[in-house]
């Protein structure tokens, strides 16, 4: 083999390995919510020190899809979900900081509820839809969609879908995710905003997850 196609193999291939995660997951996040009675929120790492969200990175991208949804739709109830991390020493859940973020740029009409247990998207659907159903006096909202990040979207889905059999009553109550005004694609991880760079390498990390949940029985 010449080095001239060495090299061009080489590069086709960090590209694929770059960038094509990211696209095919984005593309598996499932339909376009026809409404959302509760949306629920999913955590990601704050700031250690501060307790603070990271401005412009994954976590403030899932809280700002939720904000524009809430401003477009007929939400009732949204669910903040996530715990405190091992590193955090400012002892701030995800779901604390999630919310101050929220209140510092708008104003707040649903009805907020903190579920700060949870270290991991299985325990964010146990509790967060435990939370729902204390609030709601055992009834669940007929429309959940899922505020996250487009590398996550497939697995959170799933993993909700399959926390909802678990419920009684629950066969009415559809999961969906917020989704974005564009699909990623395999060249977002090279031309795309920082925060999709970050996603991409967060997307290869995610496949892997979806390897070990699907063998643990949680997709």
């Amino acid at each position: 083999m010449s080095p001239c196609r060495a090299i061009v193999g080489i590069l086709v291939l960090a590209i694929f390995l770059q960038g094509f995660p990211l696209a095919l997951l984005s593309r598996l996040a499932g339909p376009e919510p026809s409404s959302c009675e509760a949306i629920v929120v999913l955590g990601y790492a704050i700031e250690w020190n501060t307790g603070l969200v990271p401005e412009g990175g994954l976590l403030s991208q899932r809280l700002a899809l939720a904000l524009k949804a809430l401003a477009s739709g007929n939400t009732r109830t949204l669910v903040l979900s996530g715990g405190i991390a091992e590193d955090v020493v400012s002892q701030v859940s995800e779901a604390a900081a999630m919310k101050r973020w929220l209140e510092e740029r708008s104003v707040l009409r649903a009805e907020v509820l903190l579920e700060e247990v949870s270290v991991s998207t299985r325990t964010n659907a146990l509790y967060s839809l435990e939370r729902l159903l204390e609030a709601k006096e055992g009834a669940l909202p007929n429309s959940i969609c899922l505020a996250t990040n487009s590398f996550h979207r497939f697995r959170a889905r799933r993993i909700f879908e399959r926390a909802l059999r678990m419920k009684a009553d629950a066969a009415a109550v559809q999961i969906f995710a917020l989704q974005d005004a564009t699909p990623k694609t395999v060249w977002s991880a090279f031309f795309g905003s920082n925060v999709e760079v970050e996603e991409a390498v967060q997307a290869r990390r995610e496949l892997l997850a979806i390897a070990y949940y699907f063998i643990r029985g949680w997709l």
